[in-house]
């Protein structure tokens, strides 16, 4: 099962003060076993990335004020 941790961290770049710091372990979350390759390793990394991305936009639009979709 792919594994896979985002290290993210949010600098000011005036005063070389950190603002935000995030750490977050994901996991292939198949239903099923399945032999790793390249190619379900990428689909699974894939995934994982558009979770995290997707929430990064809904936490930046909440700033905004936008609505949520």
């Amino acid at each position: 099962m792919p594994v896979m941790t985002l290290y993210l961290e949010l600098w000011d770049s005036t005063t070389n003060t950190i603002l935000a710091r995030v750490m977050d372990a994901e996991a292939d979350q198949q239903p099923f076993a399945q032999p790793a390759s390249r190619v379900t390793n990428t689909a699974a990394a894939d995934t994982i990335l558009k979770s995290w991305a997707d929430e990064l936009v809904g936490h930046l639009d909440a700033v905004h004020g936008k609505a949520k979709n």
